[in-house]
């Protein structure tokens, strides 16, 4: 397997987790920046406050084991 320096602390534990043969997976989910509105989908501009370029992509570690 290749050696990859993952940057991230999430990454990093995913990938540990995958070595040790844990059921884990990454959830994503996108919020505005400037009114805070979650959504499940990436957006260009927000659908609540239309703004553009507010994106930010959130990721988490989740158990796999409900799959």
């Amino acid at each position: 397997s290749k050696d990859v320096n993952f940057k991230n602390s999430n990454f990093k534990m995913l990938k540990i987790l995958k070595e040790n043969s844990f059921k884990a997976r990454l959830e994503f989910s996108y919020r505005c920046t400037e009114c805070k509105s979650v959504m499940p989908l990436f957006f260009y501009h927000c659908p609540v406050c239309y703004e553009f370029n507010t994106c930010q992509i959130i990721y988490e570690v989740k158990n796999n084991e409900t799959y």
